[in-house]
């Protein structure tokens, strides 16, 4: 076990070998004695393979058969490969089968290793059956899983793959709510940053794959790109996280000087607008996996309006003024040779900054989208997606029509018409691949939450392993030469809208991806992120675990920091609110529109809320941050806990600080 000495902060944790509760150790009333957090939250790994499979009388007596079949579509699957050409057939039914079976090990299925004909003999295929399937090779694959009682045979005959699941009965059909309430507990828990117990509520449950529809996964498996497989309810991987300024060298000075954790208002200066754009642009350039065709006489133009040279081009003249954006942009172009794109890609960021630098009759960022609204409308150039797939929470989705005509400002792709081909080709406006896309500087003012400016989209994406190593330091072959390697793949989400004082979310979610594909991928992204004036780190889904939430995690729980003025009219405590959050590093996650605001520390190390009914801060830890994203964002215990213990002391006017931010504040009111 371990013991920390209390005030020493990180410095205090101390391990010991000892036998009890306190060991060897003389009894010290400084000492708290802790359990080992990690080994209650994770679970331990099963093995690959299991020797049991129930006998006959088990089979019939307690359970229900149930099968379905799928085809192997060879050109979908020659799609996986990336390889339009391959004509190996049996290779091509081997790599679905396998998916299949890795589909499950993934899900916590074994392999169950038996005698094929003492299995055999338990599901009723008879001795005689087993030897003809073996000696004519009717059937070329099998393979028997099990996960708990549950057990699936999967069979290869020619180009078709069976199905069979075993299923329990269950003694009951519906759980009802009076066996729901005898598995919740309810406990005494003090978090070690409380200074008091709570009364907690947490509902143990088995991991449950029965109601996963193996069918429908099995069937639209090969297609790859279908959104239903990517619902909670398929058991699909999924990451989340945020994208955050970054503040190493102020978090760095508060933990050095200690003279309180309210200094992140110098963050926002003059320049942080344009440094935040500038970084998010390149950022997105980045997971798009796009690059510049680069030139001498080409610069960047996110330049700001001081930079601005003589204005040499005028809206009369629409030729020549789009003849001078061609010789000035560096076009982008994808890494991905699967993609396809139209030539000459530009954004439309940079296209209004240019047309506000160069053109003398467009001097607002406005004047400059009306014109090329009216570019647009004469044909000249064109957005490169009209259509777009709204995603609320990866749960639902719905195809809506964009306005083609619609000039939007942010990281949107435009191109110029080709002159040659006519209008009425409509599929050239369909057929180009999809990309993140995204507004930039746009709060949300929407009365409701499906047209949210902060509402998520997706994309579907390639992951590539970045290290591109094939041999380990040994030079063996990681994989054998004749498995063949498909592509990996997943679903991005992202929210629509950027907006340089808010957090910006984006998501992963696969089934079909190596782990340290996409590890690899994450990691690179957030390498990425550091140099571009970024952190990004994963947060979870509820940030805020609420103690009588069964469904909670049960050894987690939020500090509850008493917060009331009654010295400022109501209608200015929001104010007052928004100001101190900000002044400790806080920023707005999610949008507040349309929830209750929610806050997230730019380190990425604490959230934050204030609930109005207990007229109290809620402050809640990232447990999601590791030591390798602790370490990149200097968000160590030691300031987390020096954090935390000034919010404390602000909060209870401790030298009049709060009375200080009120005067500061409304001073001049």
């Amino acid at each position: 076990f371990f013991y920390r000495i209390t005030g020493l902060g990180a410095g205090g944790k101390k391990c010991v070998w000892a036998w009890g509760s306190t060991g060897e150790e003389k009894w010290n009333p400084d000492m708290e004695i802790d359990v080992d957090w990690k080994s209650l939250v994770r679970t331990a790994l099963l093995p690959l393979t299991t020797d049991f499979f129930p006998d006959e009388r088990s089979i019939n007596a307690d359970y229900v058969v149930k099968a379905h079949q799928l085809p192997v579509y060879f050109d979908l699957v020659r799609e996986w490969l990336g390889d339009s050409r391959c004509d190996d057939l049996e290779q091509l039914r081997n790599l679905v089968f396998d998916q299949l079976v890795c589909q499950r090990l993934q899900r916590g299925f074994q392999i169950v290793l038996l005698n094929k004909k003492m299995i055999h003999a338990a599901i009723g295929i008879s001795e005689e059956q087993s030897a003809r399937m073996e000696n004519t090779k009717m059937v070329s694959r099998e393979c028997f899983l099990s996960f708990s009682r549950t057990y699936h045979r999967l069979y290869m005959e020619g180009d078709r793959i069976t199905v069979v699941q075993f299923l329990p009965r269950s003694e009951e059909s519906q759980e009802t709510p009076e066996v729901a309430k005898r598995r919740e507990y309810k406990y005494q828990f003090q978090i070690p940053e409380s200074r008091q117990y709570t009364l907690c509520t947490a509902r143990f449950q088995k991991y449950d794959l029965a109601n996963l529809n193996w069918s429908l996964l099995d069937t639209q498996l090969q297609n790859r790109y279908v959104p239903r497989l990517f619902w909670d309810d398929m058991k699909c991987f999924a990451s989340r996280f945020l994208l955050t300024p970054l503040c190493a060298s102020i978090t760095k000075a508060i933990i050095t000087e200690r003279n309180g954790g309210d200094k992140y208002t110098a963050l926002f200066d003059s320049s942080f607008f344009r440094r935040q754009e500038e970084g998010f642009l390149k950022f997105v350039e980045v997971v798009n996996r796009f690059r510049r065709k680069t030139s001498p006489r080409h610069k960047r133009l996110m330049v700001s309006i001081s930079d601005m040279e003589s204005r040499i081009y005028s809206i009369e003249n629409v030729d020549a003024l789009l003849n001078g954006w061609r010789e000035s942009y560096l076009s982008l172009y994808s890494q991905d040779p699967t993609t396809r794109f139209p030539p000459c890609m530009f954004l439309t960021v940079e296209f209004v900054t240019w047309l506000m630098v160069n053109v003398s009759e467009l001097s607002s960022r406005q004047a400059a989208i009306e014109f090329a609204e009216s570019l647009i409308l004469a044909g000249k150039i064109r957005m490169l997606q009209p259509t777009e797939i709204l995603v609320d929470d990866l749960e639902s989705s719905a195809s809506t029509e964009s306005h083609c005509n619609e000039f939007r400002y942010g990281f949107f792709l435009c191109y110029f018409v080709d002159k040659h081909i006519s209008d009425d080709k409509t599929e050239e406006k369909e057929t180009w691949s999809r990309v993140i896309q995204c507004e930039i500087g746009k709060s949300c003012s929407s009365l409701t939450s499906v047209d949210c400016a902060y509402r998520l989209n997706s994309v579907d994406m390639k992951f590539y392993a970045q290290s591109q190593k094939t041999t380990d330091s040994g030079g063996h072959e990681y994989l054998p030469e004749h498995i063949p390697q498909f592509m990996e793949w997943g679903k991005v989400s992202y929210e629509k809208t950027f907006y340089a004082k808010k957090s910006f979310e984006i998501g992963v979610r696969w089934f079909m991806a190596n782990s340290q594909t996409m590890a690899e991928t994450v990691r690179y992204w957030c390498s990425k992120a550091a140099n571009l004036s970024f952190h990004m780190f994963p947060v979870p889904e509820d940030p805020f675990p609420h103690a009588l939430n069964p469904l909670s995690p049960p050894l987690q729980g939020p500090v509850v920091i008493p917060f009331r003025s009654d010295k400022i009219q109501s209608h200015y405590f929001s104010r007052l609110i928004t100001t101190i959050v900000t002044a400790f590093g806080f920023i707005e996650m999610g949008c507040s529109a349309h929830q209750v605001a929610q806050y997230v520390h730019v380190t990425g190390g604490m959230f934050l809320m204030y609930d109005e009914v207990r007229q109290a801060f809620i402050w809640s830890w990232n447990q999601m941050l590791s030591h390798r994203y602790r370490a990149n964002l200097n968000c160590t215990e030691d300031f987390r806990d020096y954090m935390l213990s000034d919010f404390r002391s602000f909060c209870s006017n401790a030298n009049n600080r709060i009375d200080k931010y009120i005067h500061d504040l409304f001073e001049n009111q």
